[in-house]
């Protein structure tokens, strides 16, 4: 066996491995992949379920004036500030959640309290918060 040969082979031995390593990683994004579509898919029809308990005559709607509807009432500024709002409250609450307990003479810093939001409007269910910067 010739030195060329030698090394020739174990290129060709590694060169394997790594087609062998490259394969099995396909495998497992596509595994991830198919199983956030599985997620996306639960999610989505829970949604859909959830909304139309809570506003039966949405099903009436075709896709068009559903889509329609969904851009009028929840995709647009109101509907953008109030999930951010909802976002942050859960994030705040997550975090302080998942805070371990600081060791005897490490005390964790006060979280502070956010400001209630205010009634805006003439009487109506409108709320916006405080902050409108965010």
């Amino acid at each position: 066996m010739t030195i060329t040969n030698k090394y020739d082979e174990k290129i060709n031995a590694q060169k394997k491995k790594v087609d062998q390593a490259l394969a099995e990683l396909k495998k497992f994004k596509d595994m991830k992949k198919a199983e956030e579509r599985r997620e996306q898919t639960e999610r989505a029809g829970k949604r859909g379920i959830l909304l139309e308990k809570l506003l039966p005559d949405v099903s009436k709607l075709d896709d068009n004036r559903f889509k329609t509807f969904l851009e009028k009432t929840v995709a647009n500024d109101f509907g953008r500030r109030t999930l951010a709002t909802i976002l942050n409250e859960q994030s705040r609450t997550i975090t302080v959640t998942n805070n371990p307990v600081p060791a005897p003479g490490n005390t964790a810093p006060p979280v502070k309290p956010e400001a209630p939001a205010q009634r805006v409007g003439t009487g109506t269910n409108d709320i916006e918060p405080d902050n409108k910067n965010e």
